[in-house]
């Protein structure tokens, strides 16, 4: 530390800092550089320069660029004096005002003074001066903090922009007062519409001008709120204790819960198969260990032997003892998976039967439902035996003896009363199979007429994989979806489970509906019909006359009650087998 000499004029440089915008009215900087100069003349000290930071806060060093060219100066001895209007002008924080002085003071000899006279750390006798300056700059500090946050809130909860960045996709339009959907959140949305189909994430970002999409549009599913309704405002400040999550009203959604969730979905599974460098394997993701239920990835091994030819597979990453598949060649095994699969839509005996195999039996209904009496007889029995026990104490026996058993059948009769509620859902939802067999004739049709006449070893990868997330969902390691493999003594087998989304809006017809013999006859008919789009239309004309209750030729006039309207996707389960020999 350099002694100052008291011959010798010190010299002085300035310090002016402005918080924000509001404060930028051509006044503030030049209030404090004059004051400063008057300080420096009224003392006699050489004034050398001014260092000023704009627009800064002054909560935290980080940022005030000024301020830290002003501490390396002084570190190399070019002043011996700092001037600041007032003590919350060198900082808002009490702590880093004392910290940086006493740096500046122990250091490098160099003393800072405010112009008021508050503030002036060339007297040890001022040091408690200094610190009231100090602790009324870090009050302030909190009091602005305090009033910025509580502005958030009261403009979150009024439907008023809360912050300087709108949520994505959304802006606020302040002649009108609402909130509204933008052009990029309409993008947004058309983006993630084709992408769930089965559209590769980078081809979209090309088409739709985005850079870096796979990151930014994962991190718009995951974290902005698109299916919000009301978006709710996070605000955040872990000094004051505040972390709410603020309803804003008129905010609404830039897409639909459903599209986000198989975003969602499909983000997940791509994440850890349909990665780019693995779509030499279309059936990665999609095949799994029949055994232990894990995924088999694709892989090649490229020995750099001039006998030696690269050879493909499918393989197990974990190995399990009861695991019979390690790895399954992929040449003629994928071939035909995927020749079964695209088969599978134009064998309409077999699609049927695939879908009969995984729904519920009439023997399997009849069970839920003596099952579902059962337990509702035993539901009235602990009821009867909480109102003896109510008798008992009305009679005059003592509730002590009385308290366990009634605690224990309180108990019961929520278990029994939990489960009777789910046994009623699960059977409430069981399909109808009339319906499910007309469902799954459209839905095998429209099918039929997107993929006939389609080769597909002329695809590219990423419609292959669109196809096969058309039957085995958006992420069929989680839904428990997928082509199972297992080693035979013969070769290997595969067992396909899949679920067939029906579009949104689909019409479910009950079964009184359909009942009628004149009514299964005129379905019948439309086996006559030559092609898969004329049958589409047809059936689709036969639900629309119910749904209007006027079908064609007057054949049938069903009650309008009888007719079930159902939105959403909903999914239509199969199953079925394949062995392929190991020639």
């Amino acid at each position: 530390m350099t002694t100052k000499s008291k011959s010798k004029k010190l010299r002085a440089v300035g310090y002016c800092r402005t918080s924000g915008e509001g404060q930028r009215d051509n006044t503030s900087i030049p209030t404090q550089t004059e004051s400063i100069e008057v300080t420096a003349k009224h003392n006699d000290f050489v004034f050398l320069r001014h260092y000023v930071d704009e627009c800064k806060s002054g909560a935290k060093i980080a940022g005030r660029d000024a301020f830290q060219q002003l501490m390396r100066d002084a570190a190399a001895g070019k002043f011996d004096v700092v001037l600041v209007w007032k003590a919350d002008r060198w900082g808002r924080s009490g702590f880093d005002i004392l910290d940086s002085c006493n740096t500046l003071k122990r250091d490098f000899d160099v003393d800072v003074v405010d112009c008021t006279g508050a503030f002036d750390t060339r007297e040890r006798s001022n040091t408690l001066m200094n610190f009231v300056e100090a602790g009324m700059a870090e009050v302030e500090r909190i009091k602005i903090m305090e009033r910025t946050q509580n502005g958030k809130i009261r403009k979150a909860k009024g439907g008023e922009p809360w912050c300087s960045t709108p949520p994505v996709g959304r802006a606020y339009n302040k002649n009108t007062g609402k909130w509204y959907v933008t052009e990029f959140g309409r993008i947004i949305k058309r983006l993630l519409e084709r992408y769930v189909r089965g559209e590769a994430i980078k081809d979209l970002g090309k088409e739709y001008g985005l850079t870096n999409v796979r990151t930014r549009v994962s991190d718009w599913v995951r974290n902005s709120q698109l299916d919000a309704d009301p978006y709710k405002a996070h605000i955040q400040c872990e000094e004051l204790g505040i972390d709410e999550l603020i309803p804003v009203p008129g905010l609404g959604p830039v897409v639909s819960s459903q599209l986000l969730a198989k975003a969602k979905n499909r983000f997940k599974h791509n994440k850890t198969f349909n990665r780019t460098d693995a779509n030499h394997y279309p059936l990665s993701g999609f095949i799994f260990c029949a055994d232990c239920g894990k995924a088999l990835t694709g892989q090649t091994d490229t020995r750099k032997k001039s006998h030696y030819k690269p050879y493909s597979y499918y393989r197990h990453n974990k190995v399990t003892n009861t695991c019979s598949t390690k790895s399954m060649p992929r040449n003629q095994h994928e071939a035909a998976i995927l020749d079964t699969l695209f088969g599978f839509l134009l064998d309409r005996p077999a699609f049927l039967e695939a879908i009969e195999r995984s729904m519920p039996t009439g023997n399997q209904r009849k069970e839920m439902v003596a099952q579902q009496k059962q337990m509702a007889k035993a539901l009235q029995r602990v009821n009867l035996e909480i109102k003896n026990l109510a008798n008992a104490v009305a009679a005059g026996v003592d509730p002590a003896i009385l308290i366990e058993k009634q605690e224990a059948l309180l108990a019961e009769k929520e278990s029994r009363t939990a489960a009777l509620e789910a046994m009623e859902v699960e059977l409430a939802n069981l399909p109808d199979p009339l319906t499910t067999e007309i469902e799954a004739e459209m839905l095998r049709l429209k099918l039929e007429d997107e993929h006939t006449g389609k080769n597909w070893r002329k695809l590219k990868p990423a419609q292959i994989k669109q196809f096969l997330h058309s039957l085995f969902g958006d992420d069929p390691k989680r839904e428990g979806t997928g082509i199972f493999v297992s080693k035979t003594t013969k070769g290997y087998a595969f067992t396909f489970r899949g679920r067939l989304a029906l579009p949104t809006g689909s019409s479910s017809i009950s079964a009184e509906a359909l009942a009628s013999p004149k009514m299964r006859k005129l379905i019948a008919s439309f086996q006559d019909l030559k092609t898969a789009r004329a049958k589409t239309r047809w059936l689709s004309l036969i639900i629309q006359s119910i749904e209007a209750g006027t079908a064609q030729n007057r054949v049938l006039k069903p009650v309008q009650s009888n007719l079930l309207w159902r939105t959403g996707f909903r999914t239509l389960p199969f199953e079925f087998e394949l062995a392929v020999s190991a020639a």
